[in-house]
């Protein structure tokens, strides 16, 4: 799930041989093992997935919470970089003519 939209739904697909040790009352507890991938070029840069368990009837228990954060393509930060260096470089071209129209002033008498 990530901002209240289910982006994919897996079942129980791995056997889980450790589980089944501990838990040996429980039916297909041996298959209890899940797996998955996520695209995360299809989510937004910064999200949040939220893995659930959801039962039979139902209800459901948050088992884990997954902050993501993708850097922007190299392209994008260069991109952003130059425009940030054009914007700097004009301030610096308008302080420049500020200062030599005030270096050629001549004084007041």
């Amino acid at each position: 799930m990530s901002s209240g939209t289910i982006i994919h739904r897996i079942t129980f697909n791995q056997q889980r041989g450790d589980v089944a040790e501990i838990y040996p009352n429980i039916p297909g507890v041996e298959n209890c093992g899940f797996a998955t991938e996520v695209v995360l070029s299809e989510l937004p840069e910064k999200a949040e997935l939220i893995l659930q368990g959801v039962f039979s009837d139902i209800t459901s228990v948050t088992l884990a919470v997954v902050r993501v954060e993708r850097r922007p393509p190299r392209w994008k930060q260069i991109q952003t970089d130059l425009e940030r260096s054009r914007t700097r470089l004009q301030e610096i071209q308008e302080q420049l003519v500020r200062s030599k129209s005030q270096f050629h002033k001549t004084p007041a008498e």
